[in-house]
């Protein structure tokens, strides 16, 4: 059994783990593709093949939010079904990984029709309700992290960790020349929102900023603000030691160099902070699906790595509190009781053994 099909959500949050899992496979020489869904599905289909990864794309399929559409999504779901079916035939995989997200569920209904193995792949500590769903017709449930509702997965579970980009698992990085105007010696805070955004964040950060400024601290700040507008808040920072962009390939370069992070918790940004040991002050996403985010900064917290900030309580003095309280930790803080490494070679090794 050599032939491995994973299947990808629209979110970064599915398709990179899947992406680095796929990456592994080609390296080790067997026979991989994708299959991605999604509005981001053809860049990230891009993406692939510029590591030489082959993929095939499908409509993503949602649940219906009004009764009167279930009509629809029934027709839907099964058009999906029957195609994700006639793909498979042709295609032949020994197995099918499944990242997450409702948008696989078709083509994992269609895997077991077709009595070809499922295996699934949870990146939260909360396992979301598609995995739920499939576990029951599937040969292994590989976790990221210890998963708080195992009890309603209907398979054998495995905790393997999240499968991080092969960028950052480099021992050396150059610094981004976007932050060349920062210097290497005073602390560095970084700010980024994923892909779920982080207005809330970006409002509050200068004001924080400030506060710490007054407290007698020098410090430097790379803000991701995931938005082209930033115009206002670069005049707002003014002549401080302070980077304001979009976003950055770099984030590999960025979390080595920065002495506190602060960010969303989702569940590969958590993964990425625990293997540079970066010190963290976690702000989960108030409307993630199933509160996943609050669930997944609860179990970072259980080392002082992470400190957890909700954002009803954001505050320029709260946010300034506990980065301060971050700063100040030792930097030989213990990862290791929420760290699980190697993710991608455990999970093919349990597929193909």
């Amino acid at each position: 059994m050599n032939k491995l099909l994973v299947s990808c959500g629209g979110t970064g949050g599915h398709y990179y783990p899947g992406l680095s899992i796929a990456r592994k496979a080609k390296e080790q020489g067997l026979d991989v593709s994708l299959f991605l869904t999604g509005k981001r599905a053809p860049g990230q289909a891009e993406l692939a093949r510029q590591h030489g990864l082959e993929s095939t794309l499908a409509r993503a399929l949602s649940l219906p939010r009004k009764p009167w559409l279930a009509l629809v999504f029934a027709y839907r779901f099964y058009c999906d079904y029957l195609n994700a079916k006639k793909f498979l035939r042709k295609t032949e995989p020994d197995a099918v990984l499944f990242m997450g997200s409702f948008a696989g569920v078709p083509l994992g209904m269609a895997c077991k029709s077709l009595k070809i193995p499922i295996y699934l792949h949870e990146g939260n500590v909360w396992a979301g309700k598609a995995n739920r769903f499939l576990s029951k017709y599937s040969k292994k449930f590989f976790a990221s992290f210890p998963v708080k509702n195992e009890s309603a997965i209907q398979c054998s579970t495995v905790v393997v960790g999240m499968p991080i980009r092969p960028e950052l698992l480099r021992e050396e990085f150059s610094k981004p020349e976007f932050i060349s105007t920062l210097n290497d010696k005073d602390p560095m805070i970084l700010c980024f929102g994923g892909s779920q955004g982080a207005q809330a964040i970006n409002q509050m950060l200068p004001y924080c900023y400030e506060v710490l400024l007054a407290r007698k601290y020098s410090l430097q700040l790379v803000q991701l603000t995931g938005t082209d507008d930033n115009q206002m808040l670069i005049e707002r920072y003014g002549e401080a030691p302070v980077v304001v962009a979009k976003q950055s390939d770099e984030m590999g370069a960025l979390i080595n160099r920065a002495s506190v992070v602060v960010c969303r918790a989702g569940a590969s940004s958590i993964a990425e902070l625990i293997h540079f040991k970066t010190k963290t002050v976690l702000i989960p996403y108030p409307i993630a699906a199933e509160n996943h985010q609050e669930i997944n900064a609860d179990f970072a917290c259980k080392s002082k790595g992470f400190y957890k900030l909700n954002q009803s309580e954001i505050d320029k003095f709260s946010l300034a509190n506990a980065i301060e309280l971050q700063l100040r930790q030792g930097d030989d803080l213990d990862f290791s009781q929420v760290s699980y490494p190697n993710a991608a070679e455990k999970v093919l090794k349990e597929i193909f053994s």
